[in-house]
């Protein structure tokens, strides 16, 4: 069985920096373990972070879950910055 894919758009505006930072926090939250990651910067989002997620035979609750997790991740790694 393969791990689902998720991924994590940021806006085009936030500095690289903080892409390799978010992408170094969920390897050490041992999100790789359970999903091929992508983050990326997408050209064409403005404002907030969206979240992707296939091939995971997850509900809709897990999935507003692990939102969570990872918007908790990101945000304590932008406050030790």
């Amino acid at each position: 069985m393969c791990k689902p894919i998720f991924i994590i758009r940021f806006p085009n505006d936030v500095e690289n920096e903080r892409l390799n930072s978010a992408a170094e926090s969920l390897a050490k939250q041992g999100l790789y373990e359970e999903y091929h990651c992508l983050v990326v910067k997408d050209q064409f989002r403005v404002g907030e972070i969206k979240f992707e997620c296939y091939n995971a035979p997850h509900t809709e609750m897990e999935f507003k879950e692990l939102q969570n997790r990872v918007i908790s991740l990101l945000s304590q790694n932008q406050e030790n910055k």
